[in-house]
């Protein structure tokens, strides 16, 4: 099977099905990074042979067709009238989903430096988008990582293309100081940060700026099966919501905590995939596109939300390849997340670390409504993936 899984708090392709997302950067840029590592390379060899550093990545390149109904128009703006249809759409592209180089290196017994470079067309220029030093035996025993990682909350497995709508929820990247152990097929991790949203009693964004937040994680993995439990203080602090969180001068006056529970099983020639990630009370804010026109300025609208999102897969091998269903939604997540998606995908090997995909991805949005701004849009999307790991 080739299941995308998570290693460090981030989104891993088991055998040579990849992890991807999108954005675009120019040459210029691109070599100055390559000479840069080269170059600090040439000069930690210099200065400690026997700290090798260890490359690893993947390249993901992205063919998509895409066939779009809008739906009807909620608001009274725009050139469209409330309540009539909005235009319907067709569009296609070819895009460089992903460039992901891993940067490892031992520098001491139990002491390990990681760096992770990330670019996305569309959606990350190329950035640092992890970077943490980690002291203590991964494998059995005890460690202490520090910097910036994505927070083990959430599995995100999926033998599919596109990344499962419970990731678009819950995932979360942090500058944290996180204390795990490993113990045969348990694991577990406890950590802490600041986090990028505040809290207030007004409401307003001057609010705490403190190191307040934690989670943990406790998780068992077998051979066949693997399952695990994890909880944050702070899930509005996911990358997805805390862009929706209105910032200054309104913000949120609670934060709002989190879990995630989640399973995988293989039997034979099957594999089940099952996930629930949710807050686990009201937000009680103002989303982005939520507000009333009042002659010369806008009075945001209140509104509750309890987001939650679930992922169930089913996958099987099929000649030298893997065949997967999955069937994907979300509740209180209007102006958020879709509504329910059905994903049809089958990723089979083509050469060495090299993986030819292809996926159908039926998606729908919340009914439409003019008090919830939504829409009830409908996409269909065929993708075709060609993936290199190294």
């Amino acid at each position: 099977m080739q299941i995308k899984t998570k290693v460090m708090g981030k989104t891993r392709a088991i055998q040579t099905t990849g992890f991807i997302r999108k954005p675009r950067i120019q040459a210029a840029g691109l070599m100055t990074v390559i000479m840069t590592l080269g170059v600090c390379g040439y000069a930690a060899n210099l200065r400690a042979e026997d700290h090798a550093i260890e490359v690893s990545g993947v390249v993901e390149v992205e063919l998509g067709f895409s066939s779009f109904d809008a739906g009807k128009e909620p608001s009274t703006g725009g050139d469209v009238p409330q309540g009539d249809d909005k235009p319907d759409s067709k569009t296609s592209d070819i895009t460089l989903a992903t460039v992901e180089i891993n940067l490892d290196t031992k520098v001491a017994d139990n002491v390990i430096a990681h760096i992770l470079l990330l670019h996305e067309e569309d959606d990350t220029p190329l950035e640092i988008d992890e970077g943490t030093i980690t002291v203590g035996n991964q494998e059995d025993g005890f460690y202490v990582s520090a910097g910036q990682m994505y927070v083990p909350f959430g599995s995100f497995d999926s033998n599919l293309v596109s990344d499962p709508i419970t990731l678009e929820l819950g995932e979360t990247r942090e500058s944290a100081v996180l204390l795990g152990f490993a113990k045969g097929a348990f694991n577990g991790a406890f950590y802490v940060f600041n986090g990028d949203i505040s809290e207030s009693s007004k409401g307003t964004t001057n609010g705490d700026d403190n190191i307040e937040h934690m989670g943990f994680s406790l998780a068992y993995a077998a051979d066949s099966m693997a399952f695990g439990f994890d909880y944050i203080s702070s899930i509005g602090d996911s990358d997805t919501l805390q862009g929706l969180l209105v910032q200054p001068p309104l913000g949120i006056k609670s934060y709002v905590a989190g879990m995630a529970v989640h399973g995988s099983m293989t039997f034979g020639r099957f594999n089940l995939i099952a996930e629930y990630v949710a807050a686990l009370d009201d937000f009680k804010t103002t989303l982005d596109g939520s507000s009333t026109t009042t002659d010369d300025f806008v009075t945001p609208t209140q509104k509750k939300r309890k987001p939650a999102a679930f992922n169930v897969e089913v996958g099987v091998e099929v000649g030298d390849g893997t065949l997967a269903l999955g069937f994907q939604g979300t509740s209180g997540a209007e102006e958020i997340l879709p509504e329910s998606r059905i994903l049809l995908g089958y990723s089979t090997a083509i050469a060495d670390n090299t993986t030819l995909s292809a996926e159908y991805l039926m998606e729908e949005q919340y009914a439409y409504s003019v008090t919830q701004n939504t829409t009830g849009a409908k996409t269909g999307t065929l993708t075709v993936q060609l993936a290199v790991a190294f």
